[in-house]
């Protein structure tokens, strides 16, 4: 038993242990990289062909250091990504969607999606539209998605506006939930002045959303560039 205690023999056990442990660690990192792998075979898999191509590589030099720069950390929750066609805000938004799945930050089931006039339509949740409600107010979602905001959407009138935000706001006040919202601008938005959101026709209440909300504002050259990106589908 005395050999145990023999500085030779606790040196060899030692290394040993420190063998294993990194053997441990490496075997981990493997892991963890085959599972990001699939979640993003799986996430992609899913996408539209255009879609398929929203990465970051795909993204202009500017909107990359728009979406590093953005604070992603509470109190900011919402992430409101704009651009003139509606079309370019929404692959910024799936490249982020795929550079927080590339990183291991969320999975393909923890993002939650909506178009914004479905979320108006389904707020409710009675009958058929309680569906919509519990998969989307998922308590297991890290990422809601909104897509499709717009001044002109605030003047429609739609019946659940208020109460869509209302429950967006509460339902992520005390959970770490990021909620990323696509906006197309109009013209008349961005000529003169500051731009200002309008997410709900309701001001007070559109103020409380910006206030924790971050930016990305896309310009016509971005646009351009996520153009020519989009168009090697066809």
């Amino acid at each position: 038993m005395k050999a145990n205690n023999n500085p030779k023999n606790r040196k060899g056990l030692l290394e040993y242990q420190r063998r294993q442990l990194e053997l441990a660690e490496l075997t981990e990192a493997d892991s963890r990289k085959r599972r990001i792998q699939a979640n993003l075979e799986k996430w992609v898999e899913t996408l539209t062909p255009t879609l398929k191509l929203a990465k970051p590589s795909a993204l202009p030099k500017k909107t990359l250091e728009s979406l590093r720069i953005t604070r992603l950390e509470p109190p900011y929750k919402n992430v409101i990504i704009t651009s003139a066609e509606i079309t370019s805000a929404t692959f910024v938004a799936y490249s982020l969607l795929y550079t927080l799945i590339r990183g291991g930050y969320v999975t393909p089931s923890q993002i939650k999606k909506t178009n914004l006039l479905d979320g108006y339509n389904n707020i409710n949740g009675i009958f058929n539209s309680r569906k919509w409600k519990d998969y989307f107010f998922d308590p297991e979602a890290k990422v809601l998605l909104v897509e499709g905001a717009s001044k002109y959407l605030t003047r429609l009138g739609s019946k659940g506006e208020d109460q869509f935000w209302r429950e967006l706001i509460e339902f992520t006040k005390n959970h770490e939930k990021l909620v990323i919202v696509t906006y197309g601008t109009e013209k008349e938005e961005t000529i003169n002045g500051t731009f200002i959101p309008s997410l709900t026709s309701e001001p007070e209440l559109n103020r409380r959303l910006l206030k924790t909300s971050s930016y990305v504002f896309i310009n016509e050259e971005e646009e351009k560039e996520i153009r020519n990106e989009q168009a090697k589908t066809h």
